[in-house]
């Protein structure tokens, strides 16, 4: 049995999201999908157990605001595809900007 926060529980927990995004993704590659742009919200225990799932424990808690950005790449010049994973933890910085 798979004990919470465990990395076994992790996966359990966010496999048929992972399955469901790759799908998308070979599907997006192949040409079988003109799936463009896909958004997903969740919260922190998401962003928590996405992170344990894919090997990548945080040392503390998602912040407040915390986001992962996938992307699906192809490089133009050999079509070769990979995948970029952005982390934000707690909200981006934004240069020059105020909250009223």
């Amino acid at each position: 049995l798979a004990v919470a926060g465990s990395l076994d529980a992790a996966r359990l927990s966010t496999g048929l999201l992972l399955a469901e995004m790759e799908r998308q993704m070979l599907d997006a590659a192949s040409g079988r999908s003109s799936l463009r742009f896909m958004v997903r919200s969740g919260h922190d225990v998401s962003i928590h157990q996405f992170l344990l799932a894919l090997g990548l424990p945080s040392e503390t808690w998602p912040a407040f605001g915390s986001s992962i950005i996938v992307e699906l790449l192809r490089e133009v010049s050999s079509g070769q595809l990979w995948v970029r994973l952005l982390y934000h933890d707690g909200l981006p910085h934004l240069v020059n900007a105020s909250v009223d």
